[in-house]
């Protein structure tokens, strides 16, 4: 079952990891370690062993070089990008690459870039489908939501969910450039709070009276969040103050660049722990790589302009399990969805439209695919959508019985998530 973007969000509310700005960065600092998720095996004949004294000199030099390795790939990952950014080449896009951008999954200039980024990297990932309205207002400047931003995109759908029997409230929406930036709707009161970003924050100092005229306008929340108050019975008239500032499009929030899956391909090919050090690094250096094709949008040193904001919707198990044990997991981000934009390196980018076309990839590249994602997996999902359990197939029900599955939280945990 595939689900909006904004479920995704609701469920990734917390979902975070510890991002490490790219050399160079005003904001860089050292990369946590990579944590593991192979469960803890006892080895009794070790344990009589007298233990290995550690060395805090060999684990700083351990990390100095990682840390060193890392910043040396996103320099020329950034380099390469920005090379076929001046002579003009980064948007001559090969027949995959295209039907990448035209079907609503990334923007043109960002292609390449990832891909650069995959082959420095010796990674693989894939990208849900962003839609045409988001990458839109992607192209103008508009900052990503985070992960702790719950509220839609408006898009169509969206607007005649809120309004089912008046069309003329999404039709208006369109024409007064609305799609694609988040907001919540007030059905009852027919109005609309648009969700800004930090640079319309920043307009407090400001001394042009267009700004200040709509910074004056900002109703800020109790969470410190500000929004742009919206009547859709008077929609033209309440935007003009909003649209008196030129770049007005880049203040609303618009939806981000959602990962799908993160595997390296470099020695031994693996899923990325999730929350790790390593999926950080590889999350890292696909926004710095953006930041390289669109460095006047994008600016590597402004960690809010980042279009990929969290971790992968394969972790989100396995980031639930391990750091919220309490919290319910939803069916529709525990689940894959399709379709999603797939590249691995050195190859090309791939639509993947299934399950099986997405076990043919991990296999053809020789990563072990989560149990609970793979077709007719040991472990499925079972319960209602909103509140699913993790169970483990036996191997009769596996091949097709009608064997009753066990239901376990805690012991049935996929290892590789």
């Amino acid at each position: 079952m595939n689900s909006s973007f904004n479920e995704i969000h609701e469920q990734f509310g917390t979902f975070s990891f510890n991002d490490a700005p790219p050399a160079g960065s005003a904001e860089a600092a050292p990369a946590p370690p990579a944590s593991s998720s192979s469960a803890h095996v006892e080895q009794p004949a070790l344990a009589s062993l007298a233990p290995r004294k550690s060395s805090g000199r060999l684990g700083g030099m351990a990390a100095q070089a990682g840390e060193k390795t890392s910043a040396g790939r996103t320099k020329l990952i950034m380099t390469k990008v920005a090379h076929l950014r001046n002579e003009g080449t980064l948007e001559r896009l090969s027949p995959a690459e295209h039907a990448v951008v035209d079907g609503g999954f990334l923007l043109a200039k960002h292609v390449r870039a990832i891909s650069i980024c995959m082959d420095v990297m010796k990674a693989g990932c894939s990208f849900c489908h962003a839609g045409e309205w988001t990458l839109k207002k992607i192209a103008l400047g508009a900052e990503a939501k985070g992960h702790d931003t719950l509220d839609k995109t408006l898009k169509p759908a969206t607007m005649r969910a809120a309004f089912p029997h008046d069309s003329r409230y999404a039709i208006e929406a369109e024409h007064h450039g609305l799609f694609g930036h988040v907001a919540s709707l007030d059905p009852a009161r027919h109005s609309a709070h648009l969700v800004m970003g930090r640079e319309a924050a920043a307009l407090e100092f400001s001394t042009d009276e267009r700004e200040e005229a709509l910074f004056s306008e900002f109703v800020w929340t109790s969470g410190q969040r500000v929004e742009y108050p919206v009547d859709l019975d008077r929609m033209e008239e309440s935007l003009e103050p909003l649209k008196r500032v030129p770049h007005w499009a880049r203040l609303p929030l618009t939806g981000d660049y959602d990962l799908h899956d993160l595997f390296s391909v470099g020695g031994r090919p693996h899923s990325v722990p999730s929350n790790s050090g390593e999926e950080s690094s590889l999350i890292s250096a696909i926004n710095a790589a953006i930041s390289a094709a669109d460095p006047e949008l994008r600016p590597v040193n402004q960690s809010h302009m980042k279009l990929v904001k969290h971790g992968p919707q394969v972790n989100y198990v396995g980031f639930t399990l391990a750091e919220e044990r309490d919290a319910p997991l939803n069916r529709s981000v525990a689940e894959p969805r399709f379709p999603v934009a797939m590249y691995v390196a050195n190859s090309d980018w791939t639509i993947v439209n299934n399950r099986e076309e997405l076990d043919a990839l991990y296999k053809k590249h020789n990563v072990a695919m989560k149990q609970s994602w793979t077709p007719r997996g040991s472990i499925s999902f079972e319960g209602p959508d909103n509140n699913v359990t993790m169970t483990r197939r036996s191997s009769t029900a596996t091949t097709g019985s009608d064997m009753p599955r066990r239901p376990s939280r805690a012991n049935t945990v996929d290892l590789a998530e």
